[in-house]
């Protein structure tokens, strides 16, 4: 829960990848880079982790606390999305990606993107997913959003207990190994 990450700076995570068009990084960069211009990301209160692969020193007005984590095994990445108080993931495609979902399923607020008539909500999964405009405005205001929803511990935190994300192992791979038992019989 971001709440008990201790105090000090909280933690805006961007899901990096300037190579992958498709993950949108320079129309999220530019919403961050206004996001910090109006103060929604205060430079002295956020730090603001990258994370992802070949990402460039970004540009910041403000000169916030930056962090770039590239090409990390799974267990890095987990735990650096578990200190996220707000997170972003963008990406030009009808799937939601994973990173908004491992976002969210560790009590982060998420700003992601809508995709044409195919992605337009998330929070059926968990409403501290919001899904906004893929334009630098609608992003900035997503970011915006997060921010606020960050702050409001009661609401997020029971947004993230009525999230739709299978908690029990048992019950998720059951099906799974029946099927693996089937085949190897």
């Amino acid at each position: 829960d971001p709440a008990a990450r201790g105090e000090g700076r909280r933690t805006f995570l961007f899901y990096a990848r300037p190579n992958n068009l498709r993950n949108l990084y320079w129309r999220g960069l530019e919403a961050i880079q206004r996001a910090l211009a109006d103060k929604v990301l205060d430079p002295g209160a956020w730090r603001l982790l990258f994370v992802g692969r070949d990402i460039p020193e970004p540009e910041l007005p403000g000169d916030p606390e930056r962090v770039l984590a590239e090409n990390l095994e799974w267990d890095e990445y987990a735990a650096l999305v578990r200190t996220a108080h707000v997170g972003m993931s963008l990406i030009h495609s009808p799937h939601p990606s994973y990173p908004p979902l491992d976002l969210a399923a560790s009590g982060a607020a998420v700003v992601t993107n809508t995709f044409g008539t195919t992605k337009l909500d998330l929070s059926s999964y968990c409403a501290n997913i919001a899904c906004v405009p893929p334009t630098v405005e609608g992003i900035a205001r997503g970011i915006a959003q997060a921010v606020a929803l960050s702050e409001d511990e009661p609401r997020r935190r029971a947004n993230l207990a009525a999230a739709r994300f299978a908690r029990d192992w048992s019950v998720t791979l059951d099906g799974a190994i029946d099927r693996i038992l089937d085949w190897t019989s």
